[in-house]
This record gives structure tokens, C-alpha cells and sequence, in this order.
């Protein structure tokens, strides 16, 4: 049988309204059944009960199935106008109803949320609301008072911890590495000369057993290379620019003052120990791993 071939019938449940002409391909694909059945050519004394329990009052008389009516909640008394066939259908409600709702879903959400972060991260503090997974959140480290954006799903699924500790905790890592090696070496120094507006502060500076410089060793977080959102008046593009300048003068200080840098990037963090052995053997400076040094690994 053709697709458009035309076929007389008549529907089981609306019997009353007499016999149908309609195309082979119509019947065959329908998924309402009759046009009465889809929710056309209904009259909206048929809906009064569907609508009735939307809690939905109608104050207009009845023009069409996609003509607007007018119609007041009778939860809230908020009045409207919309289409019967959105009521039916079930595609519109009371727009008052549904702001209030989406509210309390937002702060249910927010709460749910909040309570998650706490479990997986208690150090964080939530600054901003939750509003979606992807949406930026403004954060603070309640152990250094950091503050920092992340996406609301980083902050869950990656676990992600404050920025500034974590550096810390990379540097604390390469302390106890240089201290294994018997390296004299000293923290956080600072030399007059070596400024950014105000002297830099490089994370090691190791010595040999006359207390000479042998070379000057920083550990380079994610923030070294790419931006990295912090919530300061500077943008994560400004930061990453003004972070590599800072580098930049570090690395001209030691080549004109012959002391050897070397950095070692975030992706070496497991693999520190044999990196640094790596870049201490490629400038000569194994020789000092087999000097007498202090035990403690410290400037006595």
C-alpha cells in the first residue's frame, strides 16, 4: 500500500465522532492514535479534569486548541495567559510556581553541593553559591586564606586543593629530597639585586661545603605555565605573564652572576629525585653529592 493512499476508519475510543479520513502513512506512524486522541480538535471541556489537577483555574472562555487563555494558579493566585495545548501536554505550569521552585532546587543544589566539598575537601571554603558543574566557583583556604576559582566540578572530581599549599607541599617534598642527598642547601633566599618591584625570593639555593652557591633549584607549579583563575583584581592571563617575567629575572640573575638554575616543572612531581640527579649531572654538579656535608641537609 502507497504511503499517501487514504484510508477511512474510525477510532475505538472516540466512536461518537464518526468515521476518519486519513493517509496509510499517517495511520502507520502515528503515536497519538486519532487526532482526537493527540490532543486536536478536542474540546477543553475534555481537559477540565487533567487541568483541574495542575491546580490551574481557567477565567476565559475557550477559542482553540493553540489559542491563548487566560488562567490564575490557585496555589498562588499569580494569573497568566497560555496555550490549553501547553496545559494538556504538560509543557507549562504556573510561571510564578516554577521561579519559586527553581529557586528552592538552586539552593537545595547549592547545599547538596556544599556539603560534598566539605567531605572531600574541608580546608576549602565555598565563597559563591553553586549554580552549575561547569560554572566557575570563587574559593578560600582556610589553612593559608588563599583564594582562588575553580569549576564546581574540578573542586569534587579532581579533588583539587588549594593552589598556594600545594606548591608548599611540592617544595616541602624537594626539601626532603635535597635533605636525602646530604645537599647543604638554604630556603626562601633573597638577594637585593634579583627584583621584581621588590627582591625575589628563590624556593632553594644550595651550597657546597665552603658555603659557596652551586646552583639555585625552583619548584615550577601548573601557574608557571598556564593560567590559573585566581580571584585577586589580577585575571589568570595577567598572573601567568607576570609569573614568567618574575622567572625570566631569576634565570638572568643566576647567568650573570654564574649560578646555575635549575627548575624542576610540575609533571616531574613523582619523578623529582631522579630529575633533579638528571639536571645536576648535565651541569657537573655531581660532584657535590659525594662531598661531606651536614647530615641535617642545613647551613650550620
Amino acid at each position: 500500500m502507497k504511503h499517501d493512499t487514504h484510508i477511512v476508519c474510525s477510532c475505538e475510543i472516540h466512536k461518537d465522532k464518526g468515521d476518519l479520513d486519513i493517509t496509510w502513512s499517517h495511520l502507520k506512524n502515528a503515536k497519538y492514535g486519532c487526532k482526537y486522541c493527540a490532543g486536536k480538535g478536542k474540546d477543553i471541556s475534555d481537559y477540565y479534569d487533567k487541568i483541574d489537577m495542575l491546580k490551574i483555574e481557567i477565567l476565559s472562555d475557550y477559542i482553540g486548541f493553540e489559542k491563548k487563555i487566560k488562567c490564575r494558579c490557585k496555589t498562588c493566585g499569580f494569573e497568566f495567559e497560555t496555550m490549553p495545548k501547553t496545559l494538556i501536554q504538560g509543557k507549562y505550569y504556573c510561571p510564578e510556581c516554577s521561579i519559586t521552585q527553581r529557586g528552592i532546587s538552586r539552593r537545595t543544589n547549592s547545599e547538596i553541593y556544599k556539603k560534598k566539598v566539605y567531605k572531600d575537601n574541608p580546608d576549602i571554603l565555598l565563597l559563591e553559591s553553586y549554580t552549575r558543574s561547569k560554572d566557575k566557583i570563587k574559593c578560600r583556604c582556610k589553612k593559608c586564606g588563599h583564594e582562588w576559582s575553580s569549576c564546581a566540578s574540578n573542586i569534587l572530581s579532581e579533588h583539587i586543593r588549594c593552589p598556594a599549599c600545594s606548591s608548599s607541599k611540592s617544595e616541602d617534598q624537594l626539601a626532603g629530597i635535597l635533605t636525602s642527598l646530604n645537599l647543604n642547601y638554604e630556603r626562601k633566599v633573597r638577594f637585593k639585586e634579583c627584583r621584581y618591584k621588590k627582591p625575589l625570593e628563590f624556593d632553594f639555593i644550595i651550597y657546597d661545603n665552603n658555603k659557596n652557591i652551586t646552583f639555585a633549584c625552583e619548584y615550577d607549579g601548573e601557574q608557571h605555565y598556564m593560567p590559573i583563575q585566581y580571584t585577586s583584581k589580577q585575571t589568570a592571563e595577567s598572573h601567568l605573564v607576570i609569573t614568567q617575567i618574575r622567572d625570566k629575572i631569576k634565570n638572568e640573575y643566576c647567568k650573570s652572576n654564574d649560578i646555575i638554575m635549575i627548575r624542576i616543572p610540575y609533571w616531574e612531581k613523582n619523578n623529582m629525585e631522579s630529575f633533579l640527579i638528571k639536571k645536576m649531572k648535565e651541569n657537573k654538579l655531581d660532584y657535590i653529592l659525594t662531598e661531606t656535608v651536614t647530615t641535617t641537609g642545613c647551613i650550620q
